[in-house]
């Protein structure tokens, strides 16, 4: 078998493993991220403030102020998760950079081993 299809069947196997072998093959749901003592500190002081006193939200949308103040009362919010689009770019990118990486590496290897036995 010629060197480059072996490197190619290497690098072929490798791109597919590598999503399995680092875990991104998941799409990462909405997560719970809980405040930090340094910003509830913030938050409680931004609320202080005069702008959060006077300003109120105008009709049934939300203001800055009361959506932090949730965040101060529920120590925390939800976080949304992974789109479609994150999670293909991560991947085809790992995929891409393995795919690279993976077929020099191999091509290299077989280069190196057939010079030592002498063939060229």
């Amino acid at each position: 078998m010629p060197r480059w299809k072996a490197a190619l069947v290497i690098a072929l196997v490798a791109t597919l493993l590598a999503p399995l072998a680092t875990g991104t093959w998941r799409m990462h749901g909405t997560y719970w991220k809980p405040l930090s003592s340094e910003d509830r500190t913030k938050i409680a002081e931004l609320i202080a403030t005069d702008d959060c006193r006077t300003l109120r939200p105008m009709g049934n949308a939300l203001g800055t102020c009361e959506i932090l103040r949730t965040e101060l009362d529920n120590n925390g919010s939800w976080t949304p998760g992974d789109t479609w689009q994150s999670y293909l770019t991560r991947n085809l990118t790992l995929m891409v950079v393995t795919f690279g990486f993976a077929f020099s590496i191999a091509y290299a290897a077989s280069r190196a081993i057939r010079s030592l036995h002498g063939f060229a």
